[in-house]
């Protein structure tokens, strides 16, 4: 009977085509091993792309870079959720695109240089416990994911590619995602982003209307012609300051650089 469990187990466990190894950083501490077998069957694509920016991907795009998870870092800690790492450096995920339009400008534009690496990956395995590796769906996204605990949540979006690899060396690299599991992150706060907000437009606007103070008294000007100078300076205003909802998500960023020093397929 335990033998046909173990049998039954068996087929129904995705099949390790390779491994891969990941030397991660936490603050000033020498560098912990992360090996992970990937399911090259269940998840090509997505295996060969993670594969590849373990070995390092030549792009030719403006600048050329050479895309890897070397150097690259651990952006995100949900607690319980999900480990979020992969996060390219020095802004090597993006590259610049120009071109002359029809009245002989040119347009640039940034784009992210995985918009092309989409895929068609599906698979059913679930994220039902700790320990399986994920990219994003549909690809297009260099960051991979390590799931501290079961989250059936991440199945809707994220595709399981392959799991940590625990029993060979004595469970650390099950330790390792505890411990970066445990780490102090950055928590979302809507109260903050909200007063941010409400100061920007505040002093957008106290910057507006002390313009048309300043011109209504030092040109004496009638109600009318005031309330237009009030709609000016406050058009001219709305140009200060940066809106907080438009700069990076720092929502669960770890508050210890955590850095992936290097990595390679076995």
């Amino acid at each position: 009977m335990h033998a046909l469990f173990t049998l039954a187990l068996a087929l129904a466990s995705p099949q390790i085509t390779s491994r891969a190894e990941l030397r991660i950083a936490i603050g000033d501490s020498p560098p912990q091993t992360l090996s992970l077998g990937l399911y090259g069957t269940a998840a090509p694509e997505s295996v060969a792309l993670f594969e590849g920016l373990c070995r390092g991907i030549s792009d030719a795009g403006r600048p050329p870079k050479t895309l890897t998870y070397a150097g690259s870092s651990i952006s995100r800690i949900e607690r319980d959720r999900i480990i979020v790492g992969g996060s390219l450096s020095g802004g090597s995920g993006r590259k610049v695109d120009r071109e002359i339009d029809a009245t002989g400008y040119v347009r640039t534009e940034t784009l992210s240089r995985a918009d092309a690496f989409a895929n068609d990956d599906s698979n059913a395995l679930p994220h039902d416990r700790a320990g399986l590796l994920s990219m994003r769906r549909g690809g297009r996204a260099f960051e991979f994911g390590l799931t501290p605990c079961a989250n059936r949540a991440l199945d809707a979006t994220r595709i399981v590619v392959g799991e940590v690899l625990g029993e060979a060396d004595g469970g650390a690299g099950l330790r390792l995602l505890s411990t970066l599991n445990d780490l102090p992150a950055r928590q979302p706060s809507a109260v903050s982003e909200l007063g941010g907000v409400a100061a920007l437009y505040g002093l957008r606007l106290g910057l507006g209307l002390g313009f048309a103070g300043l011109v209504g008294q030092g040109l004496r000007l009638a109600r009318r012609e005031a309330l237009a100078a009030a709609g000016l300076g406050t058009a001219a205003a709305s140009f200060v300051g940066t809106d907080p909802r438009e700069g990076r998500d720092l929502a669960y960023r770890p508050l210890t650089k955590v850095r992936i020093v290097s990595a390679s397929v076995l």
